[in-house]
């Protein structure tokens, strides 16, 4: 037997096996070409998808460099019809389609080639934007010095050298290269445009002028550069010629919308600053007119709130709101003038996007507790406090979060913690009357009076030249019964400030409460002789005439309430008080017509109750019984609990 060679056993086998190998993989391609179908769609649709991004990737990038091109004031894109190099032509063609790396290395290649003078400034100033574009400004600066060791008189040379400067920062650096490209291209109006910015920026408003100017008089039709020169008059203080020359954009008929709307703008903000709401408000109401922009619709609700028209203002938060959702003062603005007209629920809608959506601060969280508060969801309120002592709050503020927690647990009953939070605050103001005053009510309401009394003390010895705080003590007292010890404190009050009125006042009030009418007078007098304002003289000369009227001296009662009416006569007790006097003296017309009007007030319903009593006696006296009835029962409709018109009610059916 003869052994075969690894070559032979090789041939062999592909001899032998390949027709049968694609006659399995025919067979097997008639079984299964669905799924082929399927796989090779596949491949397909991803291709396809592929492509579309990438074309859009390119196109994107295009346009943005196309835009920058052509409405930048800033880089120039080099480019001459003198360009034979097909590589310096390549470069140009790729950077103005958006491939910046293929651009770069097509420009940098060129270079080492023997290019011409305007190839090699070309492919300079070029690779100069290309570095500019990439914030790597030493390595722009340096290859446009190249381009100027070629020709240092070429404008758009020193234009993007300017640009990439301005770039940098280095405004002086800057402003030099840019003031030589307008020597040298006189025409060339980015450069006039880019120092007049640049001048503007840095608040060198003459000449930015001039260079707007310089810019204006190359393309009179330019109203964006007219507009800048209305703006450059304003900064000057040129106040006529910038209205002259915004005034004229706005007059013009062949001018953008957008135009006009920033130049009526731009003389809203101006008449704004001057406190002229009403100029302000017409030339905001002109740009609305020729474009929606948040700032004008902001503009105006600000006005509005300013001039106390709310519900223009809200209309016009609003109206901004919807251009723009993400400044946080527009929102916060309608958040309150919903909480000024009573609707909390939209209120707290936005307050509760501020939190959501911007960073947290301690009044907003505030505003969110205090109307819960007032919705008595104290549950939520306490929640919402408690949130607000993680956002670093104000020692104010967290003043104002430990007194309002306190509060909301001393409404729920539970004084431990009220008087944890309250002395919380105390840590951050001792001086707080009105702390000490809630810890004192909580010990009162505890009936624990001497710790009561010991929280006024204890302020009283921090600052014992308050007068508030010795009244306060005086009221504490009172309260809880403790009347000859609240007379006491009133006296060593009068003694210690004896040229404050209050005291006298408060003492006189509190005898008339006792019905001790000779002190009471004694101190109202004594109140009145230390010529109070026109408030307190009408509180004096009403408690005189209701003292007087009394003590059935109707003449003195009357020539009070005379002076009081004088002092007020939109008084709705006073008007209520005048009719009494009268119908004690017997005078029913006049005491009709005093009852009546305090009713066409808007009076409290004590007052009104009372009203409507004395005018059932009045009809009880003429025997209109009918009448009396009414007004008795229109009494109780307001108070169910007023005995005087139950008592005069059943004395009435008797009659009948």
């Amino acid at each position: 037997m003869v052994l075969k060679t690894t070559n032979e056993q090789k041939n062999k086998f592909e001899l032998i096996t390949a027709p049968v190998f694609w006659k399995q993989l025919l067979s097997w391609v008639r079984k299964n070409y669905i799924y082929l179908l399927f796989g090779a769609g596949l491949l397909v649709i991803l291709f396809f998808i592929s492509t579309l991004l990438i074309r859009n990737v390119r196109r994107d990038k295009a346009k943005s460099i196309q835009k920058y091109v052509i409405i930048s004031y800033n880089k120039v894109l080099y480019k001459s019809k003198k360009i034979n190099d097909l590589t310096v032509s390549r470069a140009i063609k790729a950077y103005e389609s958006g491939y910046l790396e293929k651009s770069k290395f097509l420009f940098q290649s060129a270079l080492k080639k023997d290019l011409t003078d305007i190839e090699k400034i070309s492919s300079y100033v070029n690779l100069a934007n290309i570095f500019d574009d990439a914030s790597q400004y030493d390595l722009a600066i340096g290859y446009l010095n190249n381009a100027l060791k070629i020709d240092n008189k070429d404008g758009i040379i020193y234009h993007n050298l300017g640009i990439v400067y301005k770039h940098k920062k280095e405004y002086s650096k800057a402003v030099n290269a840019l003031t030589l490209a307008v020597r040298y291209n006189k025409k060339f109006i980015k450069s006039y445009l880019s120092l007049a910015s640049l001048h503007f920026y840095l608040h060198k408003y003459s000449e930015a002028l001039d260079y707007y100017k310089e810019a204006f008089a190359l393309n009179i039709s330019n109203m964006e550069v007219k507009y800048n020169i209305g703006i450059c008059y304003f900064k000057l203080n040129k106040i006529e010629k910038g209205m002259k020359t915004l005034e004229e954009i706005l007059n013009s008929e062949y001018i953008s919308d957008k135009i006009k709307s920033e130049s009526s703008k731009s003389l809203g903000i101006y008449f704004a600053s001057k406190g002229d709401h009403e100029k302000s408000l017409f030339y905001l109401k002109k740009a609305a007119q020729f474009q929606e922009d948040y700032d004008v619709y902001y503009k105006m609700g600000t006005l509005y709130k300013l001039q106390g028209e709310y519900e223009k203002a809200l209309d016009y938060y609003a109206r901004a709101y919807k251009l723009n959702n993400k400044d946080e003062y527009t929102v916060k603005n309608l958040a309150e003038l919903y909480y000024r007209f009573g609707d909390n629920d939209k209120a707290l809608l936005y307050y509760k996007y501020i939190v959501d959506n911007f960073k947290a601060k301690t009044e907003i969280l505030l505003m969110i507790g205090e109307i819960y508060l007032k919705n008595e969801d104290y549950h939520s309120a306490i929640g919402y406090y408690k949130k607000a002592l993680e956002y670093s709050p104000t020692p104010d503020e967290a003043k104002i979060v430990y007194i309002n927690l306190g509060n909301l647990y001393f409404k729920q009953k539970d004084h431990a913690e009220a008087l944890r939070f309250y002395k919380k605050a105390l840590e951050i103001d001792k001086m707080d009357v009105n702390i000490y005053y809630n810890i004192s009510l909580i010990y009162a309401e505890a009936g624990d009076m001497d710790n009561a009394v010991k929280s006024i003390d204890e302020v009283l010895s921090l600052n014992p030249d308050s007068v508030k705080i010795y009244l306060l003590k005086s009221k504490l007292l009172y309260q809880n019964g403790r009347i000859e010890s609240a007379i006491i404190n009133y006296n060593r009050t009068i003694e210690r400030f004896p040229e404050e009125i209050v005291p006298l006042f408060e003492l006189g009030n509190l005898y008339f409460k006792q019905k001790d009418l000779k002190n009471a007078r004694h101190y109202l007098n004594l109140a009145m002789e230390l010529r109070p304002d026109n408030d307190f003289l009408l509180k004096i000369y009403l408690n005189l005439s209701i003292i007087e009227n009394k003590n059935k001296d109707y003449n003195k009662a009357l020539d009070y309430i005379k002076k009081a009416y004088l002092l007020n006569n939109k008084d709705p007790l006073i008007n209520y008080n005048y009719g009494l006097v009268y119908f004690n003296m017997g005078d029913d017309q006049k005491a009709q017509e005093f009852f009546y009007q305090t009713i066409r007030m808007a009076a409290g319903d004590d007052i009104k109750a009372m009203a409507y009593l004395g005018l059932g006696n009045i009809y009880f006296k003429k025997k209109d019984y009918s009448l009396a009835r009414s007004m008795y029962n229109k009494s109780l409709k307001i108070d169910p609990d007023f005995t005087e018109a139950h008592y005069n009610l059943k004395v009435l059916k008797e009659k009948e």
